[in-house]
């Protein structure tokens, strides 16, 4: 085939223009192999940053968990040491207590004296009227009314 010289000096125009676009197509690649590189390495860097610093507060917790431990065992030997020196006292009061007293009857409670109200001659009497019963619910417990109801 015959090229005359101005069609030959666009095919070469035009073949120049194709390298170059491949040659920048190439460099565009290896760009952006070289970034997709760079940010594995960085994000492998990080997240071997992160496990150092979990490993770190691992190890911070273990100790503190460990102190924390120590303290609630010596808070509870001495604990344990005041109950025996407490029992121990206690076991010497009651030896040198000596013999149990006999014991003695409660004073008597003296009667009421039941009056009829306002009966009599005018007399005031010094006993306050006594108290309303409690009232006892089915289980045996007291029960006291609130003051606004009595």
């Amino acid at each position: 085939m015959f090229w005359s010289p101005r069609a030959r000096k666009e095919a070469e125009k035009q073949q120049v223009e194709n390298q170059r676009l491949a040659h920048k197509k190439e460099l565009r690649k290896a760009n952006k192999k070289q970034l997709q590189y760079n940010n594995k390495l960085l994000k492998e860097k990080l997240a071997e940053e992160k496990r150092i610093a979990r490993k770190a507060a691992q190890v911070v917790r273990k100790r503190e968990k460990a102190q924390k431990a120590e303290k609630a065992a010596a808070r509870a030997l001495e604990k344990q040491h005041q109950k025996q020196k407490s029992n121990s006292q206690k076991a010497l009061q009651l030896s040198q207590k000596g013999k149990r007293a006999a014991s003695e009857y409660a004073a008597r409670r003296q009667k009421r004296v039941r009056r009829a109200e306002g009966g009599g001659a005018g007399e005031s009497s010094d006993v306050a009227p006594a108290a309303p019963a409690p009232i006892i619910n089915s289980r045996g417990r007291k029960i006291t009314r609130p003051a606004r109801y009595i």
